[in-house]
């Protein structure tokens, strides 16, 4: 399988004044092709606003739309675990993802690539985040590292998502456990509680 390039993901839901921001916002980012991953409605109510996001998403006319429509939900976790696995598995070397709450500003896109092309070689770097967290108090950089990652407008490479075990919790309940690790993840802001 021959690699392409950075794959541009959207992942929405039931928010269809969200979701028209967001395209919006990509569209000035002058996207070519898009991804988007829309979960099915967990209610008979949450069916008309669910269908007047894919409405949006059938309307798209200012690039190629590769669109999956879920007949029934399967959560956001879910979604994005099989939608970013799906992505790398069509030859994709990175992605770039966003939810239906995430606007771009207008050189979002561009950043995001820069990025992930520039730290490809760092093997510590997992993730670039296009949203900055709130640690000014830290830094006046406009660019740092962190280990919290951010998903709110993100980007990663094939071969650290496939190392990722989405179904291995004891990683996490470990972190939970040690609170020197904790410390190390909380100085953006309290992320986990500190017992």
């Amino acid at each position: 399988m021959t690699k392409q390039s950075t794959a541009i993901l959207l992942f929405v839901y039931n928010r269809p004044d969200h979701t028209l921001k967001v395209l919006e916002g990509l569209k000035k980012n002058n996207v070519k092709r898009l991804y988007v991953f829309c979960d099915g409605p967990k209610t008979q109510e949450d069916l008309g606003k669910v269908e007047r996001t894919r409405e949006l998403i059938r309307n798209i006319d200012w690039c190629e739309v590769e669109a999956v429509f879920r007949d029934r939900n399967i959560g956001l976790a879910s979604s994005i675990i099989n939608g970013v696995t799906d992505i790398f598995q069509k030859g994709y070397d990175s992605v770039i993802v966003l939810e239906d709450d995430c606007v771009p500003k207008e050189n979002f896109i561009k950043f995001m690539i820069d990025s992930l092309e520039y730290y490809r070689s760092f093997k510590e770097v997992m993730h670039i985040s296009g949203f900055g967290l709130p640690i000014k108090k830290y830094t006046d950089a406009d660019v740092y590292f962190t280990p919290y990652p951010c998903s709110w407008g993100w980007g990663t490479w094939a071969d650290v998502w496939k190392g990722c075990d989405f179904s291995q919790t004891e990683g996490y309940l470990s972190l939970l456990k040690n609170n020197e690790i904790k410390k190390r993840f909380n100085y953006a802001g309290e992320a986990f509680p500190i017992f």
